[in-house]
């Protein structure tokens, strides 16, 4: 594989890059990255000249293959751009897995030639992937349920949290403790959830965007001693409203409707942990190569459910983590 990069640098194909003791690829002419402080609007962001920002590619050797994993340092790039490079190299990325003491995130487990939709799904950096929590198996097609307690998500309502940032919060906490307990030399690990949101009030009728739904991706830092679900809770509920407000969730379905240009540089990559979504989005997701959970929560009857759409992890993993969010709902 290596030789293989060497090649391709040698043709030009990779001729901004280098490759360093470390199998580290590095970009010596930056890609242009929009880099923006959360205290300004969108509009602001989109009106600012881009900067630039480091793009490193990783190379990590096992015995049998190379794994190829990007690191954006959280930058935000377009995922069309990325993915020619990657093409270049004649290579197909390998799902996410834990290599030596690093975790990285790859772009995707299938050839990057059978992907037709931008822009990638490149995972926050050092943020667990579902598959260090819950385990890999082969891919199903099936619900996992459990009710929920309808007065706990009442009373965190009432403290200020929404239902949304709870369950988000609650997944969070759950996913993080099961990867604690899994990975004992972890101190603290970083978990995503990304959310889904109605766009429909925002879009007109001449509008090029073909879905009802976007996202927009909150993430918190769980360590061993993270116990207060109140305030997690009251954390993911500020970041939901505090970017869909800032219309993350239309500027992200923009992008996915090849919008590169005339939206907001942040919605080119969706910083997302646990799969990727198709263009329509149902109560229950049955498609092959599904990679990771899918929640919903809705109601039934006067009962609170969460759903759980599974896709390559463990199924009973999965039941025990949405019966451990119910418990903590349960306990406050």
């Amino acid at each position: 594989m290596l030789s293989s990069v060497e090649t391709a640098i040698q043709n030009s194909y990779l001729g901004q890059y280098t490759i360093s003791e470390k199998h580290l690829v590095h970009r010596d002419v930056k890609l242009p990255i929009s880099v923006y402080h959360e205290s300004i609007s969108l509009e602001q962001a989109v009106r600012c000249d881009s900067k630039e920002a480091e793009v490193v590619i990783s190379l990590y050797f096992t015995d049998k293959d190379c794994i190829i994993a990007v690191n954006t340092n959280h930058a935000l790039c377009d995922g069309r751009e990325m993915r020619t490079l990657l093409s270049s190299v004649h290579t197909a990325p390998t799902p996410t897995r834990v290599v030596g003491t690093e975790s990285w995130g790859t772009l995707a487990d299938v050839a990057l030639a059978g992907i037709h939709t931008t822009p990638y799904y490149i995972p926050v950096q050092d943020c667990i992937s579902i598959h260090d929590a819950l385990g890999s198996a082969e891919t199903v097609s099936e619900d996992v349920t459990v009710a929920l307690p309808v007065q706990s998500l009442l009373e965190y309502k009432i403290r200020g949290s929404s239902p949304t940032g709870t369950i988000a919060a609650a997944l969070q906490l759950a996913l993080g403790r099961r990867y604690l307990s899994i990975h004992t030399e972890a101190a603290s690990c970083a978990v995503s959830v990304s959310i889904l949101v109605d766009i429909r009030p925002y879009v007109t009728c001449n509008s090029e965007i073909g879905q009802a739904f976007g996202t927009v991706t909150v993430d918190c830092i769980i360590g061993r001693d993270t116990t207060s679900l109140t305030q997690l809770a009251a954390e993911a509920s500020g970041q939901i409203k505090h970017r869909i407000e800032r219309g993350e969730a239309l500027r992200q379905a923009s992008a996915l409707a090849g919008n590169m240009a005339s939206c907001c540089p942040s919605a080119t990559i969706e910083l997302s942990n646990h799969g990727r979504y198709p263009c329509s989005v149902r109560m229950s997701q049955y498609f092959p190569g599904y990679d990771g959970i899918s929640v919903a929560m809705y109601s039934e009857g006067d009962t609170m459910r969460l759903t759980a759409s599974v896709g390559k992890v463990d199924r009973g993993c999965v039941r025990s983590l949405l019966e451990e969010v119910g418990r903590l709902l349960g306990m406050q």
